[in-house]
């Protein structure tokens, strides 16, 4: 007779990642393993970089064991040392997060009979880059992104993406009639409140007093996130709300040049920039107010964190952001460049107290039903256990079937 689901052990899930520094992937991943008790599922993690990168440490203090096999310019001889792992270490599942490298992950797996679960989150394959925009390498890198996406989604026991979005672009890109990805939430964990003491002397940190009124952006200082139409927005804020501040969380590559162009429009006594910061959470819950006017997002979980937090959010109209705010209801969207509009409404949410408590309140709830780490949680573990069962039996299903017999 075969095991039943109910009888499975705790699966050993070995997640895939290009390397442990600070991002959406990341900070979800650590997530899961701050509430491991709460899933009971092992998690493992191999960073397939140059290097492990700035989380290695907190990773391992949780008790997960990081792996290192950098594909470089040997994907083979990274396919056959991946094989390897899964066998020796005999994990049940492996959970990719490589994007549009993701096939020889999946190669890799299929080898070893491992079931393979591949996630995608972002909407650009590739990232445009100086290389995608050299005529004959860029359409030999686009043609590496189609045949590479085509073969994990097709190859992996099950396909996934972070939104709708990110599902339509991965079956734009790869060329596939039907939908490709099944869209499965990634999940945040809840807020952590601070009271009215906590919040002040939080304030008093970072040199604000309590009756500013604080602007928050946290992302990595790259150019999806339009740093530039951020500073422009809160330029036009200020002018309205003269106590206003603007905090922004990150590190990346334009570090220098937002600095640059704080200094231009004369914000410096306006405008902090605290780097990467454990305490998002701590940040959110002082602020008055989330903007975030990005180019493109996969599904953002700074929106899920600040609907979580109650924090009001103005932030730009792209498939990600529409997503993660219930269609809009939950917040105030605008055109990316629709500077002026997305200042007006951040005017608004600062000075109409009712109105801002109107829209936290369906965030929250969204939130809740949508976006909690206990939801992601359950959906996942239910997968992994069906992928588990599904490989002692030898049976093949769909992703829906996958997930009913194990509800």
């Amino acid at each position: 007779m075969h095991e039943t689901v109910s009888t499975i052990k705790s699966p050993r899930v070995l997640h895939l990642v290009h390397w442990l520094n600070r991002g959406g992937i990341e900070m979800w991943l650590l997530s899961l393993l701050k509430h491991r008790e709460k899933q009971s599922c092992e998690i493992d993690v191999c960073c397939k970089g140059p290097q492990v990168g700035e989380l290695a440490e907190e990773f391992s203090q949780l008790g997960a064991n990081l792996y290192h096999l950098p594909q470089g310019q040997t994907p083979w001889r990274f396919v056959t040392n991946l094989k390897e792992l899964l066998v020796r270490r005999r994990y049940d599942v492996l959970h990719v997060h490589t994007g549009v490298h993701s096939s020889w992950a999946v190669r890799a797996a299929n080898r070893a009979r491992v079931p393979v679960v591949t996630t995608f989150h972002n909407t650009q394959f590739p990232r445009e880059s100086v290389w995608t925009s050299r005529p004959f390498l860029g359409q030999i890198i686009k043609k590496y992104a189609r045949y590479s996406l085509r073969f994990a989604v097709q190859h992996s026991d099950v396909a996934t993406a972070v939104s709708q979005g990110v599902s339509d672009a991965v079956q734009q890109t790869a060329q596939i009639e039907d939908g490709p990805c099944q869209v499965v939430y990634l999940g945040v964990a809840d807020a952590q409140p601070l009271n009215l003491n906590e919040r002040v002397q939080k304030r008093k940190e970072l040199d604000l007093s309590p009756k500013d009124k604080v602007l928050l952006h946290v992302g990595s200082l790259s150019e999806q996130k339009n740093h530039m139409g951020l500073l422009k927005i809160f330029r036009s804020i200020r002018n309205s709300v003269p106590n206003a501040k603007l905090l922004i969380a990150g590190m990346g590559p334009l570090q220098e040049k937002i600095q640059h162009r704080i200094k231009d429009l004369g914000l410096e006594s306006d405008v902090r920039m605290l780097g990467l910061r454990k305490d998002v959470s701590g940040l959110m819950a002082m602020s008055d107010l989330l903007l975030f006017p990005s180019y493109r997002e996969g599904l953002s979980l700074t929106l899920m964190d600040a609907s979580a937090a109650n924090l009001p959010i103005v932030a730009s109209e792209i498939p990600g952001n529409l997503e993660a705010t219930c269609g809009g209801a939950n917040a105030r969207l605008h055109a990316t460049e629709d500077y002026e509009a997305m200042a007006a409404s951040a005017c608004a949410l600062l000075q109409q107290k009712e109105f801002a408590y109107e829209l936290t309140c369906k965030a929250r709830a969204f939130y809740e039903k949508e976006f909690s780490l206990a939801v992601s949680i359950r959906k996942w573990r239910k997968l992994y256990d069906a992928l588990v069962a599904g490989q002692a039996s030898g049976v093949g299903e769909s992703f829906e079937s996958k997930l009913q017999r194990v509800a």
